[in-house]
């Protein structure tokens, strides 16, 4: 087991009307609004710039956080650990292999928690563990990465099932869950029957074909 996915806050930023859900830079000013009221586990901290920016009126940067970097760099971070006596330890990426698939995912402003929808998957080129400054992180492979567009979305729900109680559906804490074989394969199955375009298509055949092979 060693597919990935991450739980991303909802990001807007289309670039030049790119055809993407967003996260290709910082979220408008609605979006920040949300995710800081909402108490997204980053944006509402007050180390966050979006908080600053939200609530205090101050500036912010062009890319203030990793998921406003997500689709230019095309990297996602483990995360940290916000609360109690292990508050800003970086958490670790241990079960995830140089060709395993990154799958990522998010819900849009007011939808349950059964809407989050994988927007990126990416074949996994590089694995740190553990970095002391980002946390653990994966990088996807330059010829095999797919940005979905609004209308492609898949539901992530409907092929994840929490391991202790499958019929729950609910993430609670951390910023990654791992998934087995099966459920990467229909994940990519999905993701694939969606995509139109024939240079995508083939690039998301691709994705799919390594998750029936088990890389």
């Amino acid at each position: 087991m060693g597919h990935i996915a991450f739980k991303c806050a909802y990001n807007d930023n289309r670039a030049n009307d790119m055809p993407v859900v967003g996260y290709m830079g910082a979220c408008t000013r609605p979006t920040a609004a949300y995710n800081v009221k909402k108490g997204s586990p980053w944006c509402s901290l007050p180390e966050c710039p979006c908080s600053a920016y939200v609530l205090k009126g101050e500036p912010r940067p062009e890319e203030p956080c990793q998921d406003s970097r997500i689709l230019l760099e095309w990297k996602a971070y483990a995360g940290f650990d916000h609360d109690g006596p292990w508050s800003w330890t970086p958490r670790k990426i241990n079960n995830a292999d140089v060709g395993d698939l990154t799958f990522l995912t998010t819900r849009y402003p007011g939808a349950g928690e059964a809407e989050r929808f994988i927007f990126a998957v990416f074949r996994i080129a590089e694995v740190v563990s553990y970095d002391p400054d980002k946390s653990g992180w994966v990088k996807a492979d330059d010829e095999l990465k797919l940005a979905l567009s609004p209308d492609e979305l898949v539901y992530f729900w409907d092929h994840y099932k929490n391991r202790g109680n499958p019929s729950y559906i609910g993430w609670g804490s951390g910023r990654f869950r791992y998934l087995d074989g099966e459920q990467a394969k229909s994940a990519m199955a999905a993701v694939a029957a969606l995509v139109k375009d024939p240079k995508r298509k083939g690039i998301a055949l691709e994705l799919a074909r390594l998750a029936k092979a088990g890389k």
